[in-house]
């Protein structure tokens, strides 16, 4: 829900906006410099409402609590490349800040029992549109799989889950009643095979509160490609608005760990290559226009594993 564009706003519809009770004067809405006050520093779409001075109602306009899916899959495609997405390498954490593919080579060290992807972007300056930031760990390698407790932080955290596919494919999921601009330092870890063998894995931030909902695996019995490059055995997947992908794959071999879901007139994509002998590669997919709903694609090979997550909000 939002305030109106137009016209009065009353208090009583300000106070159902943000769960307030008792008596309200405008003095009290500030715009709060460190997230203290009612209305939260560089929250939604609120520059109108000052930290001090004058205040009027039509400052108001607009303004909500929690944003609609259309808010949250705009704020983390804004925001992806500056402090959303980040990877783990021998030298330490990456930004990710591609869309599409891109191939890496060495993207984990090798003969480690495990591998830690940690977030330490500065994400303070960042424009929240929920009160809920919801993690996801994935991670693709030959002879992996997932700790119990797998996402670390300083902050509360909601409804864990986490789930491991054939020692192939890694998936961590956890929520932050906090908005993503409050959030600290934070880290995935994720078990793998401590011999000469390479890892792919990632930490995703999205802005609301998320949560699985099923899983594909690959099909068939072969990594068959048609002439469009759409693996012939790849299940039927359907995202609806409210919905995102995150998948991975491994590859026992020399070369590059690619399989990825796609829709280019629908969808935007974010897949991580291993390239190198017994690697991985992840990815996210979302809807990142006004459709509905979308159709994706398996490009190349399949991957291992592919968990569609739900937003609840």
């Amino acid at each position: 829900m939002a305030l109106p564009s137009s016209g009065a706003i009353s208090f009583s519809s300000i106070r159902t906006e943000f769960g307030l009770t008792g008596s309200l004067s405008l003095g009290d809405l500030y715009r709060g410099a460190n997230g203290d006050g009612t209305i939260k520093d560089n929250y939604g779409e609120n520059d109108s409402v000052p930290l001090s001075g004058a205040i009027d109602i039509s400052d108001f306009y607009d303004l909500y609590l929690e944003g609609s899916i259309t808010n949250k899959l705009s704020n983390f495609d804004t925001y992806r490349s500056s402090a959303l997405i980040t990877t783990g390498r021998e030298s330490g954490e990456t930004l990710v800040t591609h869309t599409g593919s891109l191939h890496i080579g060495n993207p984990h060290s090798r003969y480690q029992s495990f591998d830690d992807v940690p977030n330490t972007q500065t994400k303070s300056s960042l424009a929240s549109v929920s009160q809920w930031s919801t993690l996801v760990g994935i991670a693709g390698m030959p002879g992996g799989s997932n700790l119990a407790n797998s996402i670390t932080s300083s902050h509360t955290q909601y409804n864990y889950y986490h789930d491991t596919y054939a020692g192939n494919a890694n998936f961590a999921t956890t929520q932050i009643n906090l908005p993503i601009n409050q959030l600290g330092n934070l880290n995935y870890r994720f078990n793998r095979q401590a011999s000469n063998k390479w890892a792919s894995g990632g930490l995703i931030i999205l802005p609301g509160k998320w949560q699985f909902d099923r899983r594909y695996v690959a099909t068939g019995s072969g990594w068959g490609i048609n002439s469009n490059g759409i693996a012939n055995n790849a299940p039927s997947v359907t995202l609806q608005r409210n919905e995102i992908a995150v998948w991975a794959r491994e590859r026992g071999g020399d070369g590059v760990s690619r399989g990825w879901w796609t829709n280019t007139s629908n969808c935007d994509y974010v897949e991580l290559r291993g390239h190198w002998y017994n690697t991985g590669c992840w990815g996210i997919c979302y809807i990142s226009n006004n459709s509905s709903s979308s159709a994706i694609y398996s490009y190349d090979e399949q991957p291992d594993a592919t968990w569609i997550l739900e937003e609840v909000l």
